[in-house]
């Protein structure tokens, strides 16, 4: 899996996550909200703008966007996503974003604790605590099982000048901007030189699902999948890769080409793999309904339109899993290198 700009390596940030963080942080109160919400409780709603309509998901989830791009007042994000959440449970925009709050509050707190001590050995004991290392994963987990081809602009860190000729920070800029056709042959140059990126693969996996070439799209899904079957349990990453997902994912595609017994098939490996899947065996459930409107295609029971997004709530992410594991791997080792 590729690293962004500033590498610590992601054995070391798992290793930190029993090292509590030091008081009065970020991660710190995001704790104390989501204690908060494990006892029950619901957090207060942030303050909007005075047009904003304070019983619309999307009021919510806009506000708190550019918080978690930019790392500004996570806390007040994570309140807004929570209500967007509440108030639309089917959106996996939110559900995600807020799996994303922790990435960026554990980047800052990194960086805070270098402005303290100047230290970097002392960041290096910054790191997520075993609850919030369960909440990445549920969060990411369950935004991918709403949808697998959301869209979204909070994954790709911020552009690194020292990598300007990099294929993939190139694609990712492409993608992050809707260049689909540029972004996919360059996802594609980076994997000729390595062939091993995971994370490459999903990447060019999605831009090819929003060109439309879906067989493209499976095939790299399922090089993808068969990369990782020997290595994920070898692998120390709080963000576990699934082959259940992979095969979900796959089933999602073969349903936007109206091959239903492909997409049946997909979805059945699935529950081979994790009988507990309850998305994969909603989808499954699908089937007399797919094969009675063979005659549209502009949306699925499960993924909505096939053309590139043009809104927050249109489909684009294969990734919430990998897009989580590769903004962990991004924290950084000297402080010139955190990013936003």
């Amino acid at each position: 899996m590729r690293v962004g700009a500033g590498v610590l390596a992601l054995a070391t940030v798992f290793v930190s996550c029993s090292t509590a963080p030091p008081p009065h942080l970020t991660m710190a109160r995001l704790e104390e909200l989501h204690s908060a919400v494990d006892s029950g409780r619901e957090l207060p709603r942030p303050r909007l703008p005075s047009t904003a309509d304070t019983n619309a998901a999307a009021a919510y989830y806009q506000f708190a966007e550019p918080l978690v791009r930019f790392g500004a007042k996570l806390d007040t994000a994570e309140m807004a996503l929570y209500w967007a959440s509440r108030l639309d449970p089917a959106w996996p925009d939110p559900i995600y974003a807020r799996g994303m709050v922790l990435l960026r509050a554990l980047q800052q707190d990194a960086f805070q604790t270098w402005l303290k001590t100047r230290s970097i050995k002392a960041t290096r004991h910054v790191g997520l605590s075993p609850r919030q290392v369960q909440l990445v994963d549920s969060l990411m987990r369950i935004a991918w099982a709403r949808n697998p081809f959301f869209y979204t602009g909070l994954e790709f860190p911020p552009i690194d000048p020292r990598r300007f000729g990099d294929p993939v920070q190139r694609g990712s800029l492409a993608y992050a901007t809707r260049q689909f056709a540029r972004a996919e042959s360059l996802f594609a140059v980076a994997l000729r030189k390595h062939p091993e990126e995971v994370g490459v693969r999903i990447d060019r996996a999605r831009a090819l699902f929003f060109l439309g070439r879906y067989d493209g799209t499976v095939a790299e899904l399922e090089a993808a999948r068969d990369s990782v079957r020997g290595r994920a349990e070898a692998r120390i990453s709080p963000v576990m890769i699934s082959g259940e997902m992979f095969e979900y994912a796959i089933g999602i595609v073969r349903v936007q080409q109206d091959d239903f017994p492909a997409a049946r098939a997909a979805f059945e490996r699935a529950l081979t793999a994790n009988l507990g899947f309850y998305w994969a065996h909603a989808r499954r459930q699908h089937w007399p309904s797919w094969t009675s409107r063979s005659s549209s295609r502009t949306t699925t029971p499960c993924c909505g339109s096939t053309t590139a997004p043009s809104s927050v709530r249109q489909v684009g992410s294969t990734r919430p899993v990998f897009s989580c594991e590769r903004q962990l791997s991004s924290i950084p080792t000297t402080p010139p290198r955190i990013s936003g």
